[in-house]
């Protein structure tokens, strides 16, 4: 990716990103993904778990 400033690859490289890796991400951004079916809303317990109050708060700030 030519457009890249030498911010952007140093920021790739902070995140561990390669550049191949961009490149392939922004290929299937371009390509589109097809759509999925949902069969039910994740909900506690079911997909998602649940966080003590301390760490929900430490989170949400």
């Amino acid at each position: 990716m030519s457009e890249l400033t030498e911010k952007d690859r140093q920021l790739l490289i902070k995140k561990g990103i390669t550049e191949a890796m961009l490149d392939a991400q922004v290929a299937q951004f371009k390509q589109g993904v097809p759509p999925i079916q949902l069969y039910k809303a994740a909900v506690i317990d079911d997909g998602i778990l649940p966080l003590p109050k301390e760490e929900a708060a430490k989170y949400a700030a």
